[in-house]
């Protein structure tokens, strides 16, 4: 199983796909609990940060109807939400959380320095897994700081790779680098959606 972040919410398993979701709340439940890495996390924790100005009982009963609409989703996508998704009583987990499952893990494991500094291949590989804004169908303020944080890191990989490719004299590919990186800097906080002219114009 895999969960794709940059770009549209895709969650995959055993060829079957979830890319649509029955309402903004059900696919930010999931893009909220997929940023956690894997580790576990409240469902009041969920709530807080999903339904700021509910009560708690208003805001359990909508979480509740988020997960049952999940499970149907995906049951008619060829799969089943619980694996993807551990959801008892308490807690909520993405089961997709290795480096290679899922891609908030993989581009953070991507930032950690190596040496004192992300080498070269790592920025390569971050700035190939940033091939579009985090969460793009994601408009809740809760995603600001994660967008801004991948925004950041591609940043500095592009940095890296185009000083190098000036050192090794290929200007070209560094003035597409830096392109690239003013292309993804102008998009700001506020991505356009996955349809847009704008948003495909990067790829």
């Amino acid at each position: 199983m895999s969960v794709q972040v940059f770009g549209a919410l895709a969650f995959r398993e055993c060829g079957a796909v979830v890319d649509a979701y029955p309402t903004t709340k059900s696919r930010d439940v999931l893009a909220l609990v997929a940023l956690q890495e894997g580790r576990s996390v409240s469902r009041g924790w969920v709530m807080r940060r999903l339904w700021p100005g509910s009560g708690e009982r208003e805001a359990s009963a909508r979480l509740s109807v988020c997960l049952s609409q999940l499970r149907k989703t995906f049951a008619e996508a060829g799969t089943e939400l619980e694996s993807h998704l551990k959801t008892d009583r308490k807690v909520l987990r993405c089961l997709a959380e290795g480096p290679e499952a899922n891609e908030w893990t993989l581009f953070k494991s991507l930032q950690a320095p190596v040496g004192g500094a992300p080498g070269l291949q790592q920025a390569r590989r971050l700035v190939d897994l940033y091939r579009a804004p985090l969460l793009v169908d994601v408009t809740g303020d809760w995603v600001r700081p994660a967008r801004w944080e991948a925004l950041a890191a591609f940043e500095d990989a592009v940095r890296k790779l185009a000083e190098a490719a000036r050192g090794a004299g290929d200007d070209v590919r560094a003035a597409a680098l830096e392109e690239r990186a003013r292309v993804a800097r102008a998009e700001g906080l506020e991505p356009p959606t996955p349809s847009s002219e704008d948003w495909c114009s990067i790829h």
